[in-house]
């Protein structure tokens, strides 16, 4: 027999135990995913749009020892990057991630979501202020 345990007021789907009715269930340790290892660095001289922003490279490490279900990324309340993973992942689970991002002249918030196999999600918020020169040709 199977068993889901599942909020009732969400639409995600909730753990599933195989489970026999007399039998204690499975312990089961809910831990999301780990984001580690964040890095941002310029990844180009050139400014991109007239002077409007800088090329950045944001590199960094996601692991889970469930496994990975998706992870994406937002630069000033915009989504900019959204990757889904295997349907069966391999378990434990680590993802090297490396992007580019588009920063504008002035203070940019950086946001990287991560969820698991679990529906479990971890987030990591950056603060980068982008004082480069960007009006000099």
């Amino acid at each position: 027999m199977k068993l889901e345990v599942r909020d009732q007021n969400s639409s995600l789907p909730g753990l599933v135990y195989s489970w026999v009715p007399g039998e204690p269930l499975p312990g089961h340790k809910l831990q999301g995913p780990f984001i580690e290892s964040l890095r941002l660095s310029s990844e180009a001289p050139e400014v991109i749009a007239k002077g409007l922003c800088h090329l950045f490279r944001l590199t960094g490490l996601i692991r889970d020892p469930e496994g990975l279900k998706e992870f994406y990324v937002f630069v000033n309340g915009r989504k900019v990057h959204y990757r889904q993973f295997e349907e069966i992942p391999a378990v434990p689970t680590k993802k090297n991630i490396s992007l580019s991002l588009r920063l504008p002249k002035g203070r940019n918030q950086i946001e990287i979501f991560a969820r698991d196999t679990d529906n479990l999600s971890a987030q990591k918020r950056l603060q980068w202020w982008n004082w480069s020169e960007l009006d000099r040709s």
